[in-house]
């Protein structure tokens, strides 16, 4: 039978780095200002701003749901390799 090894204090560091980036995406409102003086083209511009932070604030919260899952996936394995390997040996 082939063994997994996971070296959590190898991978951890990983995560939390990840989890460092992630959390430091900065999500506030990005204040464009083209200075046109097209109406419609300013709401375009507005709209289309709106929808990149929206995007981009999605994106950082998905980062930071894929670290947390990881991470506790990663804590269930070690835990049912450990169990396992008790159940083995008893």
């Amino acid at each position: 039978m082939a063994e997994i090894k996971v070296v959590t204090s190898e991978v951890n560091p990983i995560l939390e780095e990840l989890k460092g980036h992630t959390a430091g995406l900065d999500t506030s409102k990005v204040d464009v200002n083209f200075g046109v003086n097209v109406m419609e083209l300013a709401e375009r511009l507005i709209n289309l701003e709106q929808r990149y932070n929206e995007i981009y604030k999605a994106y950082r919260e998905s980062l930071l749901k894929v670290e947390a899952d990881v991470k506790s996936n990663l804590e269930m394995f070690v835990e049912k390799d450990r169990r396992l390997a008790h159940q083995l040996k008893g």
